[in-house]
């Protein structure tokens, strides 16, 4: 379970109940058309076009569930394990304000799977990471409070234990099999 406090600071452009169609007000910054002018951090990573205009950003996440560069600290309360929220909590960006994953060309969308792999390379290696998700957030049912197309990455120190019964499974079933599907 991860308890962020910071989370509930992050601005909100859909309504909180029901399914409804997002109105934007027009005479709003986006905080995702111009990190720069939001008091964003520095990017994590920018692809720009020949005429230097940024295409897609990696940012630093504004409300993180994970504190980037801080010391994990473990601790015990009774039959629980606990530690600190540490980790990196980043957004990938697309330049579009509208044009969902599904709409965009197959160039876009391979620009976009080339930053997910670049910062998963550069995260994966790092000393307090052991475990990497990326999800793209679509509508606020699927957790977006920004409407402007957007990804996120967050990459951690420990491996859910729902997750490492998946990845056993994986493997032990791989280990069984591999040699029947070379029969076959």
């Amino acid at each position: 379970m991860v308890i962020a406090t910071a989370r509930s600071r992050r601005p909100k452009e859909y309504a909180e109940h029901g399914r409804q169609e997002m109105k934007e007000d027009p005479d709003k910054l986006c905080y995702f058309c111009y990190p720069e002018k939001t008091g964003q951090e520095k990017d994590v990573l920018i692809y720009q076009n020949s005429e230097g205009e940024w295409t897609l950003r990696v940012i630093p996440n504004k409300y993180p569930a994970f504190e980037r560069g801080a010391r994990v600290k473990h601790s015990d309360e009774g039959p629980y394990f606990m530690m600190d929220g540490v980790g990196y909590h980043e957004i990938i960006i697309t330049r579009d304000h509208k044009k969902q994953i599904a709409e965009m060309d197959a160039y876009k969308v391979a620009e976009i799977l080339d930053a997910y792999q670049e910062r998963y390379i550069d995260l994966m290696n790092k000393k307090s990471v052991n475990y990497i998700e990326i999800f793209h957030n679509h509508g606020m049912e699927a957790g977006a409070s920004i409407s402007h197309p957007h990804s996120q990455l967050v990459a951690i120190p420990v491996i859910s234990p729902y997750i490492r019964m998946e990845l056993d499974g994986a493997e032990n079933y791989h280990r069984s099999n591999k040699n029947a599907s070379i029969a076959r």
